[in-house]
């Protein structure tokens, strides 16, 4: 499951499960899926997107059901994703930076469970989805 969680409200949203078209754009960043079954490669050369020195990746949805258009990966010089884009159906643009980006420090398992003990006073919303 996916969660969203809203510190200055004190919500917390239980998403709907990973493999849901919705969240194909992003289930790169989850670890399910692979891009090159659920997706087309190009390079976008178009100079609209990325910096300098960097390489834009376009990958277009092979399903029509997505509620994507594109999906940008900006890589630097060193092979590094530093920030993806994805273009929605409706024309807007939703972008993922990434910084400061540590690959040696091992992360523990359970940094990525969620414990509702230590949330207290947050509501949850279960997705009530068609999935």
């Amino acid at each position: 499951r996916l969660y969203s969680i809203f510190h200055a409200r004190k919500v917390i949203n239980e998403g709907p499960r990973c493999n849901d078209d919705d969240l194909l754009p992003v289930s790169f960043l989850l670890g399910v899926g692979y891009l090159e079954s659920a997706f087309d490669a190009d390079l976008d050369e178009s100079g609209r997107r990325g910096t300098s020195g960097s390489t834009v990746v376009a990958l277009t949805p092979k399903s029509e059901d997505v509620n994507c258009t594109r999906l940008y990966l900006v890589v630097d010089e060193s092979g590094s994703v530093w920030e993806t884009i994805v273009a929605s159906k409706s024309g807007s643009e939703t972008r993922f930076r990434f910084s400061n980006i540590d690959t040696t420090t091992p992360l523990r398992a359970a940094t990525f469970k969620l414990d509702r003990k230590k949330l207290k006073g947050y509501k949850f919303y279960k997705h009530r989805g068609g999935h």
